[in-house]
């Protein structure tokens, strides 16, 4: 069997079958000896592939190396990988066993996405850092083990679109210096921020964290928020949660930052306690969220971003897509360049307020 290889800084990336094959690929596939990267969708949409036997030299498995493949039914990771890609095995339907490398560190976002004969409890390797977002998004996987080493846990990393993900539970090592599991929600030992949840039908928020994380809880089918120790809510830590209704602001919130109710199309009521704290809320924060009419705030006290309460309250009756392609239509070339350069300049502002 010929491969194409490619040598670039040191790396021998293997980038697939030889032309001279033709369609030919075995179903049984021996990667050459010797090669460190697969690299980018090197093996894509190949449904003839069965089992893959990686050598020991290889380090990383690139973007898509092996997606679609989707008579794909099982896969040995060598100890010598250290990072799986995104969408690496992404769509590979059949897929049923993995046995993972003891030396992976990094796994990126929908690696495993839609290999929807992946089932049961996942224990992952003891050495991985990093996991990315909807890993196991549309499998059957129903529990992931992590252990002491894991520090960059993506706020969907056990997450879904659209009831896609089966998780139920996570398990973190108590020796994990990182983070701990509270309901299975994930939290920041240090400074009790919470990262992400369990699944997709997360709905009761632990009482003991003081920080909501960006995109934290973005979607999840939550009805009643209400803060006691938290000072800061993160950018679009609550965006598109369609269930919520009200939110219950405690005295201790500081900052409520860009988008991080944006579009909870259902929010109808803020309470805000007494002797409240509140210094900030950022661009967008409450933008689309049709039902509620806005509080009113001192805003010499209070500073409130632009766009903050956009398409609240009283706009909820109105034609609004009608009115903006009409004043849209009637602008002319000049103008319609000069509104895109400057909503691309509010949209940047936006994204940095969410991540500051």
């Amino acid at each position: 069997m010929r491969f194409n290889v490619m040598y670039d800084n040191g790396e021998k990336i293997l980038t697939g079958i030889h032309p001279s094959e033709g369609n030919y690929c075995p179903n049984n596939l021996h990667l050459p000896e010797g090669i460190t990267q697969i690299g980018e969708g090197a093996f894509a949409n190949r449904p003839e592939i069965q089992y893959v036997f990686i050598p020991n030299s290889v380090k990383n498995i690139n973007y898509a190396a092996f997606h679609d493949c989707t008579g794909l039914l099982g896969i040995t990771i060598p100890d010598s990988v250290e990072g799986i890609d995104e969408e690496a095995f992404w769509g590979c339907t059949r897929l049923e066993k993995i046995n993972w490398g003891k030396n992976l560190k990094f796994i990126g976002r929908c690696a495993f996405t839609k290999c929807k004969s992946l089932k049961g409890a996942m224990i992952m390797p003891q050495n991985l850092v990093t996991i990315g977002a909807r890993v196991f998004s549309g499998t059957g996987v129903t529990a992931v083990t992590l252990g002491t080493k894991v520090e960059n846990i993506s706020p969907a990393a056990f997450r879904g679109r659209s009831g896609e993900s089966k998780i139920k539970e996570i398990v973190i090592s108590p020796k994990n210096p990182n983070y701990y599991v509270n309901n299975n929600w994930i939290v920041t030992k240090k400074t009790k921020i919470l990262i992400g949840a369990a699944g997709d039908k997360a709905n009761k928020i632990p009482t003991d964290i003081k920080g909501i994380g960006i995109d934290a809880c973005a979607g999840l089918p939550i009805k009643k928020v209400e803060f006691n120790k938290v000072k800061i809510i993160g950018g679009g830590a609550f965006e598109n949660c369609d269930q919520l209704i009200t939110i219950r602001i405690s005295k201790n919130v500081e900052e409520i930052r860009g988008e991080a109710f944006a579009d909870c199309k259902n929010l109808e009521a803020i309470e805000i306690e007494e002797k409240s704290k509140l210094k900030e809320i950022g661009m967008s924060a409450f933008k689309g969220c049709r039902k509620l009419i806005p509080p009113k705030f001192d805003e010499k006290k209070v500073k409130i971003g632009p766009y903050a309460f956009a398409l609240c309250g009283e706009e909820k009756h109105r034609d609004i897509l009608g009115e903006i392609i009409a004043r849209w239509m009637a602008l002319t070339d000049e103008e319609k360049e000069s509104i895109i350069l400057e909503r691309f300049k509010e949209k940047e502002s936006i994204i940095l307020e969410r991540f500051k």
